[in-house]
């Protein structure tokens, strides 16, 4: 069967394209590519306190339009405690770790890829604040999860065993580290050969 086109003005598209509603709407998503993307140049080159602002600017228009619960508020606030652990915000980092993991642990229960990286930024910030064995906790939490969604050689399971390997060194652990820092060896050398 062909269908002949619709020349009637007053089609549903039509209808959304003059509805303030939806032309706001569009607007939000469009800035939230706009400011996803300047976040990312910021990060590049540093400048992580605009970077910062712009995530806090992603997340009240995330807010707005996806709700309290949704997981890319959740990925927002996993940003923003890395920009504000790098601009030195150690207590804010950790508050807006601790919201993103509340986030994912509504959304999808006790594991998750991004409650695994809510768990990382969290051991981290908490390592700078000085509480080292929380922040291992944090850390191997983190590190168990991810490995129990991908794998142990999955880069985001190498990642966060990198960073446990590397708290656990920093914190006098090195017996601790070194069985973890075999293993990535192991993997590294699996996968790109001895040489």
């Amino acid at each position: 069967i062909i269908q002949k086109p619709n020349n009637n003005k007053n089609t549903d598209n039509n209808n959304n394209n003059k509805n303030p509603q939806n032309n706001k709407k569009r607007v939000r998503i469009l800035n939230l590519k706009l400011n996803s993307d300047l976040v990312q140049y910021y990060d590049r080159i540093g400048n992580y306190s605009a970077a910062k602002d712009l995530t806090l600017e992603n997340i009240a228009t995330y807010k707005k339009i996806l709700g309290e619960e949704h997981p890319d508020l959740g990925i927002a606030y996993n940003s923003l405690s890395v920009f504000l652990r790098l601009n030195g915000e150690l207590d804010e980092a950790l508050e807006s770790a601790e919201t993103s993991k509340r986030i994912f642990i509504k959304r999808f229960g006790n594991s998750s890829e991004g409650l695994a990286q809510a768990y990382g930024n969290s051991g981290v910030a908490l390592y700078y604040q000085g509480q080292h064995d929380r922040a291992i906790q944090e850390l191997t939490k983190a590190a168990n999860m991810l490995e129990e969604i991908f794998s142990s050689d999955h880069p985001e399971t190498m990642s966060a065993m990198y960073n446990l390997a590397t708290i656990l060194n920093a914190t006098d652990n090195p017996e601790k580290a070194l069985p973890i820092l075999q293993h990535m060896h192991q993997v590294e050398s699996k996968t790109l050969g001895k040489n």
